[in-house]
């Protein structure tokens, strides 16, 4: 039977989270080279008050978020593009 001694036990441990780290940062480094290839554009939010917001890409409005206080059961946020 092989045991390990807690200074093994902690070097493992050490290699194993800066592996997840480096993969995990790797795999957010794809997801952003991906967005700005099918969106390359910047787009800017806008808080008009804490219940409209308006997004633009360049000088275009895109969409327009607006919390609805009448319809608030079924659908409090409503987004028109």
């Amino acid at each position: 039977m092989t045991y390990k001694t807690p200074a093994q036990q902690a070097i493992f441990a050490s290699f194993t989270v800066d592996e997840q780290t480096i993969t995990q940062a790797e795999l957010e480094q794809h997801i952003i080279q991906q967005g700005e290839v099918v969106a390359p554009e910047e787009f800017t939010v806008i808080e008009i008050s804490c219940y409209d917001y308006e997004l633009y890409v360049g000088d275009k409005l895109i969409a327009s978020i607006t919390y609805d206080h009448d319809d608030f059961v079924t659908q409090r946020w409503v987004v028109v593009i």
